[in-house]
């Protein structure tokens, strides 16, 4: 009976033993596979003295309100110093000046934005961005395909003239594949979808659409440079109640496409 005793303990004892060490396996095949964190830095490094060169199409309804009109230019991004948000956090200020496409004139101020990378224990690590005094969270980690999050959780939406802003969800695509935007290759490149929804100008035309609108936002950030693109687009348009092919589109219709050029 002593005998037999000792030979069950010795079995529980190995397969104690093998479980222990199958769980430690297990685990470190788990932790080897799992993709290492990316910082959000890596995406959008913020450095005082760095600066970028954008071509900029600004659409805007024109004055007869009857159509969508596209004005070109260079912008310039500057970061220029560490300063404090009006919630007191650490930030960085982005400067823009902007000129003509071919560069020749002045570089006139333009706006001034807020950069402001954050990583505590409760929301995890984000970088918010001001502009215009709306605060946007542009990225947030983990950088992984298809994570999302909502980027204009800060923005009142409820004001009738930023309704279009409502309820937007971010999605990671692409994340770290390669990206050609016009003649530059990127070889990790991240995209965000902010915001896509399925209007669009070809109901312009059927007079039985009384009203329709068009939202589409993305940015693309590369690794160790920044943001490389951004496209921007709201219209709404609403047809004449009394001629069914007569439209015109809201003042508040705009949109904006940032394509980079160059940067130090």
């Amino acid at each position: 009976m002593k005998h037999t005793a000792s030979m069950i303990k010795i079995a529980k004892l190995i397969f104690l033993s093998s479980f222990i060490t199958c769980f430690i396996l297990s685990c470190k095949e788990q932790k080897e596979n799992f993709p290492s964190i990316t910082p959000l830095s890596d995406y959008m490094p913020l450095t005082v003295g760095k600066s970028f060169v954008y071509r900029l199409d600004s659409t805007i309804s024109s004055d007869d309100a009857k159509s969508l009109v596209v004005h070109k230019y260079m912008v310039k991004d500057t970061i220029d110093a560490i300063v404090t948000d009006a919630q007191g956090k650490p930030s960085y200020r982005i400067r823009r000046f902007i000129t003509d496409t071919a560069g020749i004139g002045p570089w006139t101020d333009n706006a001034t934005f807020l950069a402001t990378p954050l990583n505590n224990s409760s929301t995890g690590e984000s970088i918010e961005f001001v502009d215009n005094n709306l605060r946007y969270i542009k990225l947030k980690a983990p950088v992984r395909e298809g994570y999302i999050w909502p980027g204009n959780s800060y923005i009142n939406t409820t004001t009738s003239n930023l309704l279009y802003l409502n309820a937007w969800d971010y999605t990671y695509q692409n994340a770290g594949l390669p990206e050609t935007i016009g003649n530059k290759n990127y070889p990790d490149a991240l995209t965000v979808l902010q915001h896509e929804n399925e209007g669009g100008r070809e109901n312009l035309s059927d007079t039985s659409v009384k009203f329709d609108q068009r939202i589409y936002s993305i940015e693309k950030y590369a690794k160790g440079i920044g943001l490389v693109y951004k496209e921007f687009i709201y219209w709404s348009f609403q047809r004449d109640p009394n001629d069914a092919y007569h439209y015109y589109f809201q003042e508040n219709s705009y949109g904006v496409k940032l394509t980079l050029i160059k940067h130090n």
